[in-house]
């Protein structure tokens, strides 16, 4: 598997008490990146919510996983 590469995309909802919620994701063409990736995103409890003018807002976010492997 050396150099192989994958990114899998993340698309989700940050809400205003920071929870994640409306989780989607865009797969790879690689098992292994999409598993990976599931069980990183699944640590990730909560998030900081976004401000705009000095309030707490909900924001949709797009977050990349990308993955390079070297050895």
């Amino acid at each position: 598997m050396q150099g192989k590469e994958g990114v899998v995309l993340f698309h989700f909802i940050v809400r205003k008490d920071g929870q994640i919620d409306n989780i989607e994701y865009q797969k790879s063409d690689e098992p292994l990146f999409n598993q990976e990736a599931a069980r990183v995103f699944k640590l990730i409890k909560y998030m900081k919510p976004a401000r705009d003018h000095g309030q707490i807002v909900e924001q949709e976010c797009t977050l990349p996983i990308n993955f390079r492997l070297t050895y």
